[in-house]
């Protein structure tokens, strides 16, 4: 039986990010194009099911789990029943891919924009699905590298606080000028409620009280948004943070709980 590790029409968060990119037109350099298909449109998923976009899958089993880039980056090799290897990201919960299980990876090819650097005669696999074999077996999920789960636990060790770590599907509140060119970045964290972290991030010297000055950003997707709050994360709730040309600023604030 499979268990699904990840449906792209179900991550609202990254369709939302992902197609208001293609549809900016001030930064062709980035994302995917816009035509054919609009990532997230009824356009988009009707294609898919009529097969206009066709969906290819790759099926076999997971011969390597480990951590990319820097060693935060969730991956697994697969080993299709053809005998080809590929790797993909560990989408969801990287616990769920252990290697010696099968796994089934759906994707769709899509255009970059024109002026993606390197990618301009390369489609994107950009994955649909992920299916795993179901199993009480589970991989170590805790990251080694700076992005990840062990390195915000050496931040905590090293402030001497009792780490609360952050789940990916947790809710941070993300300023839309963190991707700004501005200065100081700013983190502080209330304590969570229900689905969120607690964590708020902005940049700038200010704090706006607008009602939408902050949206809802899953904490799987900051690295998109702002990888340099990662390594904070698991600071508990009073903690704040300060980020300003190679100064950082980290301290408990007791009014954050009081408010």
């Amino acid at each position: 039986m499979w268990h699904v590790a990840y449906e792209l029409r179900a991550d609202e968060d990254r369709v939302t990010q992902m197609r208001d990119l293609s549809r900016d037109d001030r930064r062709l350099e980035m994302g995917l194009a816009p035509k054919p298909y609009l990532v997230g449109s009824r356009r988009f998923w009707r294609a898919i099911a009529s097969g206009r976009l066709p969906t290819v899958v790759v099926e076999g089993e997971i011969t390597r789990v480990y951590w990319g880039s820097m060693g935060d980056w969730p991956e697994f090799e697969i080993a299709a029943d053809e005998g080809q290897k590929s790797t993909w990201t560990r989408e969801g919960d990287p616990a769920r891919f252990v290697e010696g299980l099968k796994a089934r990876v759906e994707y769709v090819e899509m255009p970059w924009k024109p002026r993606v650097p390197h990618r301009v005669d390369q489609l994107d696999k950009l994955v649909i699905r992920i299916l795993v074999e179901e199993s009480e077996l589970r991989s170590n999920p805790t990251a080694p590298g700076p992005g990840g789960i062990g390195y915000q636990l050496e931040v905590c060790r090293r402030l001497n606080a009792e780490p609360m770590p952050v789940g990916l599907d947790a809710m941070v509140g993300v300023a839309e000028n963190v991707r700004d060119d501005i200065e100081p970045l700013n983190g502080l964290r209330h304590p969570p409620d229900d689905d969120t972290s607690g964590w708020y991030l902005w940049r700038g010297e200010t704090l706006s009280d607008e009602p939408d000055f902050f949206k809802p950003v899953h904490a799987r997707h900051l690295s998109d948004w702002c990888p340099e709050a990662i390594p904070y994360l698991a600071l508990p709730p009073g903690w704040r943070f300060l980020l300003a040309d190679g100064h950082e600023d980290v301290w408990f604030d007791s009014e954050v709980l009081e408010e």
